[in-house]
């Protein structure tokens, strides 16, 4: 399985937005799948480091890692490097699937 990894503080991060991260923050945070599109216009604090957070421990998991890390743990690491948050959010983008632009039919009129 496919994931990213990221340096923070000499220590590397495996990081993975799939779909069992992202059932797990939606779900965690009462959102609908149709919702997605405007996490990142909406984005407090709170769910920003839920989000790396949940990155993570997904990236954790794939790459046969232990993470025991709490979201406390993961604010801790947050606050010792300043970038992490921004370097994991940019994982995220990545991850996400992009829609392609220009190759959508329009619909298609009946003739009468």
């Amino acid at each position: 399985m496919q994931y990213a990894e990221i340096t923070s503080n000499n220590k590397v991060f495996p990081v993975k937005f799939g779909m069992a991260a992202l059932s797990e923050f939606l779900d965690s945070e009462g959102l609908s799948l149709a919702e997605m599109d405007a996490i990142g216009q909406n984005l407090t604090l709170s769910r920003a480091i839920k989000l790396v957070h949940i990155g993570l421990k997904h990236g954790a998991r794939v790459s046969g890692k232990a993470f025991e890390n709490t979201f406390e743990d993961t604010c801790d690491l947050l606050d010792a490097d300043s970038e992490l948050m921004n370097k994991v959010l940019q994982v995220f983008q990545d991850q996400m699937p992009q829609p392609e632009k220009g190759n959508a039919k329009s619909p298609q009129k009946r003739a009468k």
